[in-house]
């Protein structure tokens, strides 16, 4: 677009001139989350698909968190864009960097539309508005419809009363949006994957570097989950619901994706595997069209047969991680998983009979954790051994059903008091050290279990049948001083759970 256009005469009307939408992540700020050089934000490529089809807009992505920006930085990179609207979506873990960044935004430009999207944006859009004053709107829920109608009715001028999920001010009220759900997901367009710089991403797998040029790309197939872990966070239950994009809609986003060139898609769904029958259609299409892709999945594991693991792989699918979270029945069902530890084992034992690479996540520290309860996830741990796996004491978030239990209503809470806190700060059963110890034992123990000489076995099954990992292999030889480095940190992490003997004693 040539030239510079006048900027929008207030925040809520931008009729009559081209509109610049700047969607973008909070800043890393030396807190990456977990997401330098990991995953792109999806949501905010879905949004940038759906609001670039709209006429007169110009529409870029600022991911500062996927850039490893600081706040500075990031407040710079948006503002050389010149947005009349700025969208910024956070979660609970990156709130306070978030609002770091949309106030030195708007500081600088008074004249942009600030909005705020996200699970911690949706959960307390009240106290947002009402102690963020340089917050114009909040939309709360699955924002690609909501959104497109908002920067329509701020293009044309018109009321923005009517949209769905919108919270805003009025006077010294707030005006409340019920959040939107989306049952549709089949008409919402594909990520367009241009609108970001592919290079800074999937250059890891958990902690495992991924190495060489093969382009990756994130596919979800579904929003929400069957299931209802106390840990995971839930902002209603209708957006809790699960709902699946059709087998056809998800073959023809793979097929585009191959297209273009991707070799690898990570399937980051909460549950891939919720539906066995959707996802045995979608196998049988991947099978009859060679697509040359290989995939990675989120999932449950032990209702699925081994008939369908086989048909998995036939299909290219290389890599599951499934949620064990404890080897103990009795935590299970506090933790209320939809299944027991024989069916998790069986489940993780059949995968990697048919040469899936496992990927698990333990929870230390969950409410009424004993002893005994993590002795078995020990014990699952040695016995089961799932090739990697992420272990992490229980954090309680914000919409969680222990969230609910421990925090309790929110309508009068500041946001200062609304941030996600972990177990030992909510309930003295196990205590902090004893959280850590539990830890740091099952990340001893499962490094223990690959010194042994069925995982030799396990391990050359692996490079014989599963090209991903092979890739992985190879690559981690070819850079074998930055996987040593790797390796070292992973040592140094679990050594720094470490903590004073003399305050711990009641195991003894």
């Amino acid at each position: 677009m040539a030239g510079r256009r006048a900027p929008a005469a207030s925040p809520m009307s931008l009729k009559g001139v081209i509109v610049r939408i700047v969607l973008a992540t909070p800043p890393a700020d030396g807190e990456s989350d977990g997401s330098v050089g990991g995953l792109p934000p999806l949501g905010l490529l879905y949004l940038y698909s759906s609001t670039a089809r709209l006429p007169h807009v110009e529409v870029h992505i600022v991911d500062a968190t996927g850039e490893n920006l600081n706040t500075p930085e990031a407040v710079e990179r948006v503002l050389e864009l010149e947005p009349d609207v700025f969208g910024l979506s956070v979660l609970s873990t990156n709130i306070c960097r978030g609002l770091k960044l949309l106030k030195g935004v708007k500081r600088r430009s008074c004249s942009v539309t600030t909005v705020l999207g996200g699970v911690h944006a949706t959960l307390f859009d009240k106290q947002l508005l009402e102690e963020t004053p340089e917050l114009d709107l909040v939309v709360r829920g699955e924002a690609e419809l909501s959104f497109v109608d908002l920067c329509t009715r701020l293009m044309g001028g018109k009321d923005i009363g009517g949209v769905q999920g919108l919270s805003y001010r009025r006077g010294a009220e707030v005006i409340r949006g019920e959040p939107q759900i989306i049952e549709d997901l089949d008409a919402l367009p594909f990520p367009d994957w241009s609108a970001l710089d592919l290079s800074l991403y999937f250059q890891r797998f958990s902690a495992i570097p991924l190495w060489g040029n093969h382009k990756s790309a994130a596919v979800l197939t579904s929003r929400g989950c069957p299931h209802r872990c106390s840990f995971c966070s839930r902002i209603t239950a209708d957006l809790g619901k699960w709902r699946a994009r059709s087998a056809e809609n998800v073959f023809q986003e793979l097929v585009q994706l191959s297209e273009k060139g991707f070799t690898d898609a990570f399937l980051v769904d909460e549950n891939t595997t919720a539906s066995v029958s959707r996802l045995e259609k979608l196998c049988g299409m991947l099978i009859e069209r060679t697509l040359n892709m290989r995939f990675a999945c989120d999932g449950s594991l032990h209702h699925l047969s081994e008939s369908t693991l086989k048909l998995m792989r036939r299909a290219g699918f290389d890599v599951i991680t499934v949620g064990v979270e404890s080897g103990s029945d009795e935590q299970l069902k506090r933790f209320n998983k939809p299944a027991n530890s024989r069916a998790l084992a069986a489940g993780i034992k059949r995968a990697k009979k048919a040469h899936f690479w496992v990927h698990s996540f333990f929870i230390a520290g969950g409410p009424g954790e004993t002893p005994t309860d993590h002795e078995a996830s020990k014990q699952f741990l040695s016995e089961v051994g799932p090739h990697s796996a992420d272990f992490q004491w229980l954090t309680v978030f914000p919409g969680s059903q222990l969230w609910n239990e421990y925090v309790g209503g929110d309508a009068t809470r500041p946001l200062s008091e609304l941030s996600p806190r972990p177990i030992y700060e909510l309930s003295e059963d196990p205590d902090e050290n004893t959280i850590r110890y539990r830890v740091n034992e099952l990340i001893r123990v499962f490094l223990r279990s690959w010194f042994r000489w069925n995982r030799m076995g396990e391990f050359v099954g692996l490079m014989r049948n599963n090209p991903l990992v092979r890739r992985w292999v190879v690559g981690a030889l070819k850079n074998l001083p930055h996987f040593l480095r790797t390796a070292h940190g992973i040592k140094t992490s679990a050594q720094q759970l470490q903590f004073d003997p003399g305050k711990y004693m009641v195991l003894k």
